[in-house]
């Protein structure tokens, strides 16, 4: 077995599936894509084509007409399906990764990595929050320079708002 991976793995393993698929629906006809070197690469050129497509969306088509003896071949295949398709050759390709990390020494592993995005994300609700108190902080400090005549009630409304937001930023319950 090679120690490499690559896209020419998932364009074999969609290659097969397709030709596949091709065995079942001409069964009557003496089909083996060995026998036809064009249609073999137009299929190969297909499943590439396939492969880039189910990459940013969730379906893909594969149509190939006049693929051989006249005949016309289409069918489907949802990222569902090739992701199960391939996921051994997935797995390889992490596990690749994840060993060459480690012979870089580099502290990569899949814990860390879900740590890593889990803190951007918690940065990101950070930063929006600070914007959100800023925003508020704001909005009440021109509130008092405009405001002259501060009526009690009104400075108690916006102390309950500063209280409240202060609760959601801090996650606790607040003074």
């Amino acid at each position: 077995m090679t120690d490499s991976v690559g896209g020419e793995d998932v364009n074999k393993r969609l290659f097969d599936h397709f030709a596949a698929e091709m065995k079942r629906k001409f069964k009557n006809t003496a089909w083996r894509i060995d026998c036809y070197k064009d249609a073999r690469i137009r299929l190969l050129n297909a499943c590439e084509d396939a492969k880039h497509k189910l990459s940013t969306e969730t379906e893909a088509a594969v149509q190939l007409d006049k693929l051989f003896n006249m005949i016309d071949f289409k069918a489907t295949i949802n990222r569902s399906f090739f992701d199960g398709l391939c996921f051994d050759v997935f797995q390889k390709a992490v596990t690749l990764v994840e060993r060459a990390l480690c012979e870089a020494r580099v502290d990569c592993t899949r814990k860390t990595m879900e740590s890593i995005e889990e803190n951007k994300r918690k940065r990101k609700l950070e930063e929006q929050e600070e914007q959100k108190v800023y925003k508020q902080c704001k909005k009440t400090f021109n509130w008092l320079e405009r405001n002259d005549m501060r009526k009690t009630e009104d400075l108690q409304h916006r102390l309950e708002e500063a209280k409240e937001l202060n609760r959601s930023f801090s996650g606790g319950t607040g003074s």
